[in-house]
Formats: C-alpha cells, structure tokens, sequence
C-alpha cells in the first residue's frame, strides 16, 4: 500500500489527530523561523542605529555648519555697516572650530571603512584650502 491509501483508509480519529499534530508542527516551525528572524532584524537595527547613527551626526553637523559658515561669509560681502563685520567673523570662527572637530573626531573614527576614510581625507583637504584662502585672502578683503 502506498501513502496516500494508508491516509485513505485511516479511521477518523487517527485523521484527526493527524491533521492536528501537523497544524501543531506547522505553528512550531513558524514560531521558530519568526524568532529567529525577529532577532536577526533587532540586530541590523541595533547595527545601524550603533554604527550608522554615530558617521551620520557628526557628517550632518559639519554639513549645516558648513551652511552656516557659506552663510554667514555672504552676509559679510553684502554688509554695509562695517560694525557688523567682527559679530560676523566671530561666527565664522566658531563654524570653523566646530568643523574642524568634528572632522578630526571623525578621522579618528574606528566605525569608517577605507573608501570613506579616503573621501574624508579629500574633503579635509578641500576645507582646509577653503578656510586658509578665506581667511588670507578673502576676509581681509571686505
């Protein structure tokens, strides 16, 4: 006798108990796979939140105080009354002291990889030629 006229010729009883210790199975094997998949997906969210999360604060600081300095430099140029130059320039200094904490704090990051570790290093350097030609050639000029 094959399976399927074993199943046939069971009694009701033994069908039932049949269908039912599947239904059971299938519950267990569901309530494993979800824990196991729950857990995995805590742990990209704990991973991302951890790693991710501590490269994208400092980056978004240094990007709005970039802003800020952009800012701040414009409204230098377009000042007529030269008493507001000084209030000006003492937030561009702190913009760029912020900027340049929170680039050296993220170079002595452990978190970043090579590739990102080499376009912060070019950035830095963009910065730097920024900052110094601003403040020998450009500040002095207004």
């Amino acid at each position: 006798m094959n399976l399927i006229q074993r199943l046939k010729n069971l009694g009701v009883k033994d069908k039932l108990f049949l269908t039912f210790a599947g239904g059971v199975g299938l519950y267990i094997l569901l309530s494993i796979s979800s824990y196991y998949f729950v857990n995995k997906t805590k742990t990209n969210i704990n991973t991302a939140y951890a790693h991710h999360l501590s490269i994208s604060q400092p980056v978004n600081r240094l990007k709005s105080n970039l802003y800020a300095v952009r800012n701040a430099l414009t409204l230098m140029l377009m000042e007529e009354d030269k008493g507001n130059l000084k209030s000006l320039y003492e937030k561009i200094k702190g913009f760029t002291d912020e900027i340049d904490r929170d680039m050296e704090a993220l170079l002595k990051s452990s978190i970043l990889d090579k590739k990102t570790m080499g376009i912060l290093m070019e950035t830095k350097g963009v910065w730097e030629a920024f900052r110094d030609t601003r403040e020998r050639e450009l500040i002095p000029n207004i």
